[in-house]
């Protein structure tokens, strides 16, 4: 990942622009490329921390819609889910401020993906679930590849740009 990594700190003031540094504008702009995606990233693992919180406290009780009642192996098995989905949460928090680990995002993103596929066939098998559980499911089926194309965007974008900066100006005449 050290190809990709991007420094921890924040960009400084690109404002300071016309006379500065070559190398430090393409860091600064590196930078202000990432900012966005980590602080979104950090809203989806705060999302997920949510919901898995709320999950592993209520229970399948929680689950909008549930009128059924449900002995203990369904709740531990319900109780285990939401706390794996705490971590994913967590692991997406911990994405965004230790940067350097963002290869990992493959993974959780990977791990949610598969999530909202489990979802489709219980779906297939059980029945229609409820409104919200159709929504968190095209949301783990939709936000977890967009994520990724996000992020392999901004890395192409970056070489693209590192390579325009390199490549020797051949003048005309």
């Amino acid at each position: 990942m050290t190809e990709n990594a991007v420094p921890e700190e924040t960009p400084g003031d690109l404002s300071a622009g016309i006379e500065a540094d070559p190398e430090e504008l393409a860091q600064a702009e590196k930078l202000a490329d990432w900012k966005v995606f980590r602080i979104v990233v950090a809203v989806i693992g705060l999302v997920l921390l949510a919901i898995g919180l709320y999950e592993v406290i209520t229970g399948a009780k929680g689950v909008p819609g549930f009128t059924g009642t449900s002995d203990a192996s369904l709740e531990s098995s319900y109780r285990f889910l939401a706390g794996v989905f705490l971590g994913a949460g967590a692991a997406f928090i911990a994405i965004a401020i230790k940067f350097q680990w963002a290869q990992v995002l493959f993974f959780v993103c990977g791990m949610i993906f598969l999530g909202g596929l489990s979802r489709v066939l219980s779906w297939a098998l059980s029945g229609t679930p409820t409104p919200i559980a159709i929504f968190q499911m095209i949301a783990e089926l939709v936000f977890p590849p967009v994520v990724v194309v996000w992020y392999l965007w901004i890395n192409r974008t970056q070489k693209l740009r590192a390579s325009y900066r390199q490549s020797p100006v051949v003048p005309q005449g």
